[in-house]
């Protein structure tokens, strides 16, 4: 059976550094977890090559994107989602030749 190899990064907005005298004690710093569909931070996630969907969860402080890239038989359930748990989904096409396929999720915050 053929595989798909998916691949996902989370990317936090960097912000300016502040001098010690100008700290502003109630800016909070943006969160943003990916799980994958295990339940774990990894990295990388192998799928067999049936036609199937997917689950990740996103946790965020504020608005994110999603994108992916690398092969057009992968799609998300959604690219966009707010302030809290979000659940999305890989939606993968049947691999029917004999290579194999990889993609790369990305996930940022807006802004």
């Amino acid at each position: 059976m053929k595989h798909f190899l998916i691949l996902f990064c989370v990317c936090i907005a960097a912000f300016g550094l502040q001098s010690c005298r100008n700290i502003d004690y109630n800016t909070r710093t943006p969160i943003l977890k990916v799980l994958g569909p295990d339940g774990s931070e990894q990295s990388q996630v192998s799928i067999d090559g049936r036609a199937q969907s997917v689950p990740f969860t996103v946790m965020a402080t504020e608005e994110w994107i999603a994108e992916i890239s690398g092969a057009p038989e992968f799609k998300l359930s959604s690219t966009t989602g707010g302030v809290g748990k979000n659940e999305i989904s890989l939606v993968a096409q049947s691999n029917e030749s004999e290579s194999i396929r990889h993609a790369t999720l990305t996930f940022a915050l807006r802004g």
